[in-house]
């Protein structure tokens, strides 16, 4: 640096002015204690001082990570405490960098993708991303390591990218916290050098250190010990001398009286910048001159980047023309960036967070599957039993009818061999399959056994089935066929007492099998086994008993007793009609008729019950899921803070934090959604082809469970999220 452009740069206002600043911490610590200190551009300045001593929170306070408990902070004359979150997030997203201890990179993203953090948090698209972060990783010997994983480098490497990352968004203060703690010696000479060619470039740096090598390095250094701060390395009228007009600090009063102690603080800068060298052992030199350099418009003393960058296109990659003398660029002032590409940013870093936590993410995902197809399969199984059960009760609807009379005498009706019964009349009508007489009794008024009993005093064995008396055509119709004997033998033409016995039936009573020899006692009267039905899976007709005709007078308790009339499909409801004109033409309102068109308001009842059952089985399911999704996530965050306190000191706010952790979320319901919902799919499909049912899926149910996965996912990111936010950078700072 000239002589001249040394003492311009002794006189220029302080970037950083503190004026008996205090922190205190929970607990009532106070972490800081009336610190006082000035930092200019091209300061180089180490904080020392054991554990504890408030190196950090100073820090903190000085990135605008925190704020100050009492005292006055000015960042280029702007008192920090009239500004809200917001705006200190922008102040410190375009003027204040970081690096830590722990390079904190992403060991599965690129190199350039880990130094472009900060341009994504600004929202700077991404194709004037990549001339930036190669400028910024030539400045630090890391030319051509854009495509690097950032995992594979070496310790010293890591924390040049962390550098890199820092000055890609052109900052007016690089802080550092300990940057060569865990480094080796020849590792830290370098990035000490580096760090003392930043600081000749217009870029205050300040260092938190133990490390006397950057002590050592450092123009300044200021110590702090239980808080309390102090100058080790100028004057203490120097840093402290102020005036105050009733303790109201000014800037023109901070000036005052600063050029008789000015040529002694330009020879001190001068010796630093004279011992300095460029990389590579060359000398550092500017194109342009001192004015172009600090030339900026201030407004009552408010910075404005505009105004730095006055004179250049806002829309594209703009670089300085600071060099090294070999010609190489080293300053770069990245585009303002704008909210809706900020916001894409977001969108695309929360897409991508997933993949590079596989394992965790898997989990998370498993859990949204399992959810979702639990809810896909249910509404699909409902529908397709449903679909099921309806189909065979309207093709019964379409095809029964049940005729009775108001008649004392239903002989007319029921017995199937008047030459001019009902039932002879109706065989010959159109439409008619057949007709078949029923009666029923209640079995607690029957005594049936297998054997006759000792005594008829004893009390008879209640049979716990439903007692028919009917025709062979009764089981035909419903498809009942016999495991043994033969069913025909129930409607016999010599009027012999016969029974039919279901499954249950037969083995309540002790009857193996249906022969010649085998019978049982109703009320006392033998009646002969001529067939035992094969099973059915229904107890109400593998529990049942078929008499014949002839068993009807030994029966007791009377029930019901009716003509069914099936049709030929399509028929039921013109012949319900025609029915009672053709039996009784004079007194057609004798004969009542009824259809089982009715029970179209059962199929809505089976399709509401199966629906209710299912879907409170698929949400517990699905309510489990999300809880468990969200406290995986929730745990996520935990071991996420120190990449939340990474983002937050790039400037990025509250909500761009919450809005990270709820994309994520949903981009993992969404996939959830997806698999789930092709897997319930395949699911439901697979057991209706075992059971035989119709599979009923339709748009609707892929598009609820897709539906469903949002929100889900939404809702269960929204406690993590809102925990992500709130997580305070300052303190994650001090713990790590």
């Amino acid at each position: 640096m000239s002589e001249d452009s040394a003492a311009l740069a002794g006189s220029r206002p302080p970037l950083v002015s503190l004026t008996g600043v205090s922190k205190t911490v929970a607990g009532n610590i106070q972490a800081l204690r009336d610190a006082t200190t000035i930092i200019r551009p091209q300061d180089f300045v180490a904080i020392v001082g054991p554990s504890g001593s408030g190196k950090t929170t100073l820090l903190s306070i000085l990135g605008l990570l925190d704020t100050t408990t009492t005292g006055e902070y000015l960042f280029d004359g702007v008192d920090v405490a009239r500004l809200d979150e917001d705006g200190r997030n922008e102040l410190r997203s375009r003027r204040v960098g970081f690096v830590f201890q722990n390079s904190y990179l992403n060991a599965d993203e690129s190199v350039a993708e880990n130094v472009a953090l900060g341009l994504r948090v600004r929202g700077v698209p991404s194709d004037e991303q990549l001339p930036l972060v190669a400028v910024e990783l030539a400045r630090v010997g890391l030319a051509g390591f854009e495509d690097r994983r950032a995992g594979d480098l070496s310790g010293g490497e890591k924390q040049r990218v962390s550098v890199a990352r820092a000055l890609v968004t052109a900052p007016d203060l690089l802080l550092a916290d300990e940057p060569t703690g865990a480094l080796d010696s020849d590792s830290t000479a370098a990035l000490v050098a580096l760090l003392g060619e930043i600081s000749s470039q217009d870029t205050a740096v300040v260092v938190v250190t133990h490390d006397p090598i950057v002590g050592g390095a450092a123009a300044r250094v200021l110590e702090i010990r239980d808080g309390v701060l102090r100058e080790t390395t100028e004057s203490s009228d120097e840093i402290t001398g102020q005036a105050r007009d009733d303790g109201k600090h000014s800037r023109d009063d901070e000036e005052q009286g600063r050029d008789d102690e000015k040529h002694s603080r330009d020879d001190e800068r001068q010796r630093h910048s004279d011992g300095r060298q460029g990389r590579n052992g060359m000398p550092l030199e500017t194109t342009e001159s001192s004015d172009e350099i600090t030339g900026q418009a201030r407004d009552d003393g408010k910075h404005s980047r505009d105004d730095e960058e006055q004179g250049h296109d806002d829309g594209g990659v703009r670089l300085s023309s600071t060099r090294l003398s070999n010609g190489e660029l080293h300053r770069s002032i990245p585009p303002a960036g704008n909210v809706r590409t900020a916001h894409a940013m977001e969108v695309l870093d929360a897409l991508k967070a997933p993949l590079l936590r596989p394992l965790r993410s898997v989990l998370v995902l498993l859990a949204y599957v399992l959810g979702i197809t639990s809810l896909t399969a249910s509404l699909a199984l409902t529908q397709s039993a449903t679909g099921s059960i309806v189909e065979r009760l309207t093709e019964a609807a379409s095809n029964e009818i049940r005729v009775t009379t108001t008649e004392s005498d239903d002989n007319f009706l029921l017995d199937p061999t008047l030459p001019d019964g009902a039932i002879a009349q109706l065989k010959a009508v159109d439409g008619v399959a057949t007709a078949v007489p029923v009666r029923t009794f209640g079995p607690q008024a029957n005594g049936i056994t297998r054997a006759l009993p000792a005594s008829h005093n004893n009390a008879p064995t209640i049979f716990p089935g439903r007692l028919f008396v009917t025709e062979t055509d009764y089981l035909v119709t419903y498809g009942l066929t016999a495991a043994s004997g033969r069913i025909d033998l129930l409607s016999n033409t010599w009027g012999g007492r016969t029974v039919v016995l279901g499954a249950l039936a037969a083995e309540n009573l002790g009857v193996s099998e249906a022969g010649p020899d085998m019978g049982i006692w109703v009320n006392g009267h033998l009646t002969s086994v001529v067939a035992v039905l094969t099973p059915t899976g229904d107890p109400l007709v593998d529990s049942a008993a078929f008499f014949s005709r002839a068993v009807a007078p030994y029966l007791q308790g009377a029930a019901d007793a009716y003509l069914l009339v099936r049709t030929h499909s399509g028929w039921a409801e013109p012949l319900a009609k025609a029915i009672p004109l053709v039996l009784r033409p004079t007194n057609a309102g004798a004969i009542q008729v009824s259809t089982v068109s009715q029970l179209a308001n059962l199929q809505a009842g089976i399709r509401s019950d199966l629906v209710g059952f299912l879907g409170i089985i698929a949400g517990v399911v699905l309510v489990l899921s999300g809880l468990s999704a969200g406290t995986a996530m929730l745990l996520s965050v935990q071991h996420r803070v120190p990449e939340i306190a990474l983002r937050r000191a790039f400037g990025a706010s509250r909500g761009a934090i919450w809005r990270l952790f709820m994309y994520e979320g949903i981009a993992l319901g969404v996939a959830g959604g997806v698999i789930g919902v092709a897997a319930g799919t395949v699911f439901a499909a697979s057991v209706a082809h075992l059971k035989a049912w119709p599979l009923s899926l339709g748009l609707p149910i892929p598009l609820v469970g897709l539906a469903v996965g949002v929100l889900v996912g939404a809702l269960a990111s929204a406690l993590p999220a809102l925990a992500a936010a709130r997580q305070q950078p300052a303190q994650i700072l001090r713990g790590v």
